[in-house]
């Protein structure tokens, strides 16, 4: 998916769903997300719209390291 798109840069997250659900849902990152303010649902599209969202307004936000496996 995009997570967004400026004059000269593109930034995409290239992702496998199966591998990024269980990682994302995980009770311990589930727990983190929702802290700081993603939906209670286990709905990986939910979450990927919240990130572009929140990509958009904070450039890189400190929960990118969860979507990327850190």
């Amino acid at each position: 998916i995009s997570l967004r798109e400026c004059e000269n840069a593109l930034i995409i997250l290239v992702y496998d769903k199966k591998q990024l659900s269980n990682y994302i849902f995980k009770q311990e990152n589930k727990h983190f997300l929702n802290k700081i303010g993603y939906s209670d649902e286990n709905d990986l599209d939910i979450y990927l719209e919240k990130l572009k969202r929140r990509y958009n307004e904070f450039n890189c936000p400190h929960e990118l390291g969860v979507f990327l496996g850190y």
